[in-house]
């Protein structure tokens, strides 16, 4: 029997853009996502909770732009393996500079996770291309799903604060990075949530930068903003 809870707030998902995974109680194994590629919209709402759970979240992202203005050529195949090639290179980099960690350490505040995310963002942003989409800040549209899916930053038009942090966390989550998405009152970021160690802080790549905060407040609203979801 289909769970009205969840199809609603699947199908929302594309309303308003956020293409955020439905979760209850505990997430899987960050490691452990299911990249169900041929998986359709209507059938991630028939999984029942816990296989929903454990399904890619660029998978999810990829499903809920379906049938959107925009969407008809996505290639999720290829746009996946892309995310696949994109992990490993930002594997490869964070290793080769480690030595900054090591030399430096108070930089990253000693702390090898914050590292890791920081080389993450900027790895996918000055080697890979992965860019905000600036017309979409002077000229805010919703009529084109690749402007609030993912589909659009891997084509390479740039992406927003609704897609941008499910590509950080979709290639983190390769690298076995304990990444979430959280949202406040009018942003959308990554939160790294380490349930072994307990270190949390959010990480926001939105702009040309990264950069990390206080797992209670979110760079774009300075402190202004609770975080207000985490998933």
């Amino acid at each position: 029997m289909r769970n009205p809870r969840r199809t609603k707030v699947l199908a929302g998902i594309s309303a308003f853009c956020a293409c955020l995974v439905f979760a209850t109680g505990e997430r899987a194994a960050f490691a452990g996502d299911v990249p169900e590629k041929s998986l359709t919209l209507q059938e991630l709402i028939d999984l029942p909770e816990k296989d929903l759970a454990r399904v890619d979240i660029a998978t999810l992202n990829l499903a809920c732009a379906e049938g959107l203005p925009g969407s008809e050529k996505i290639d999720r195949a290829a746009i996946l393996e892309t995310i696949d090639s994109w992990a490993r290179q930002v594997a490869a980099v964070t290793a080769s500079k480690a030595h900054f960690f090591e030399s430096h350490p108070d930089y990253y505040e000693n702390s090898w996770a914050k590292y890791c995310s920081i080389m993450l963002v900027l790895t996918l942003q000055q080697d890979l291309g992965v860019h905000y989409n600036i017309e979409q800040r002077t000229k805010p549209s919703l009529a084109k799903s690749k402007d609030q899916f993912i589909h659009g930053i891997v084509e390479g038009t740039g992406g927003t604060c609704a897609s941008l942090p499910v590509i950080f966390v979709a290639v983190g989550r390769r690298l076995g990075y304990p990444l979430r998405l959280a949202q406040s009152f009018s942003h959308f970021y990554a939160r790294w949530d380490d349930p072994v160690t307990g270190e949390q802080f959010n990480v926001d790549g939105s702009n040309s930068t990264a950069q990390s905060y206080s797992p209670n407040t979110s760079g774009f609203d300075r402190g202004r903003c609770r975080v207000v979801t985490v998933l």
